[in-house]
């Protein structure tokens, strides 16, 4: 179970991240967490209590349905709490992740986290290629609590 779990954080990660950028959810439970666009280490854990609720279900899921060590649920927990600063913190030299980094400032892409390739199977992964025109192009009036489109489409934007 120590060795799938990591799977299992970053499928977890990805099946409740994903929705959260859906209107209305976005709006009602994950626009706060975006509001640091450009993050820094507190970033990741800056949560509603709902979110912050659906977040820590990961540790506990694999924990409640297989006959799991106690040591399982500490060292899911521990992840769970520490992992967001790497994400978060914006220095790609010590652990940090630009691929996180350009979840937040495009909000539509990179949705999971780069440890199982979700993202790649879904077709929301961006790479950041061209990111300097992308964020000129998108940053000229980009309104606060910017999300998709309304009809949900992967990968698709509203930066009208």
């Amino acid at each position: 179970m120590f060795i799938a779990y990591p799977f299992w954080r970053d499928i977890h990660f990805f099946l409740y991240h994903y929705p959260m950028h859906i209107e209305p959810f976005y709006k009602w439970i994950h626009a706060h967490h975006h509001r640091s666009w450009n993050t820094g280490p507190w970033s990741g854990l800056s949560m509603t209590p709902m979110e912050s609720s659906i977040t820590f279900t990961g540790p506990s899921i694999p924990c409640l349905i297989t006959a799991a060590h106690p040591l399982l649920f500490f060292y899911a927990n521990m992840l769970a709490f520490v992992n967001p600063v790497y994400g978060h913190h914006g220095h790609e030299e010590f652990a940090g992740s630009y691929f996180h980094y350009l979840h937040h400032s495009r909000v539509t892409c990179n949705y999971g986290m780069t440890f199982t390739p979700v993202d790649l199977l879904t077709g929301t992964w961006c790479s950041g290629t061209n990111e300097d025109a992308y964020l000129a192009k998108v940053e000229k009036g980009r309104p606060e609590g910017w999300t998709p489109n309304g009809d949900h489409t992967w990968g698709t934007i509203n930066a009208d």
